[in-house]
């Protein structure tokens, strides 16, 4: 019955993780002297501005502002969501497998088990937010506020813009 519940639990927490992935591409926007001046989801690129969402709300920027722009999340959020789904994870795994086995086994609390899953699926989830850390191609496009180099590599954004927007 525990082993029933338990697969249960994690095909549901996989469920619910793929719905929270991202649909959009982050990006962040830094000015000619590397200052960052925005951050947010990729909308669109015009022949002079890029279009960014933060919070409900469109900013457009125009590309003579432009340094370079960085796409996706810094490097600390994959290893925090990962840590953060895996302590939840392992917290509940945790409770469930603790109840009553009905054996002479020796048995342990639910405190102790929330606790150790809790541990364990911390651990184990920064350790796979730091693999996808590394694997995760990260891209930075160069603009310096050119308007004649932008329309080459504006491309590149076009091309990881979802088609979903």
């Amino acid at each position: 019955m525990n082993k029933r519940a338990i697969t249960l639990l994690v095909l549901l927490l996989c469920c619910f993780t793929q719905q929270l992935q991202a649909k959009s591409t982050f990006v962040r926007v830094f000015n000619l002297s590397g200052d960052l001046i925005a951050k947010g989801d990729l909308v669109a690129t015009t022949d002079t501005s890029v279009i960014i969402q933060r919070h409900k709300q469109q900013v457009e920027i125009a590309v003579t502002k432009i340094g370079f722009i960085k796409t996706g999340a810094p490097v600390a959020r994959p290893i925090a969501v990962g840590a953060g789904v895996g302590a939840l994870t392992g917290l509940l795994i945790g409770v469930i497998s603790t109840g009553d086995s009905g054996s002479g086994e020796l048995q342990f609390d639910e405190s102790f088990g929330a606790a150790t899953g809790f541990a364990v699926g911390l651990a184990g989830g920064a350790v796979i937010g730091t693999l996808i850390t590394v694997t995760k191609k990260r891209k930075r496009i160069d603009v310096n506020g050119d308007v004649n180099a932008w329309q080459q590599k504006r491309q590149l954004l076009n091309a990881i813009i979802p088609a979903n927007q």
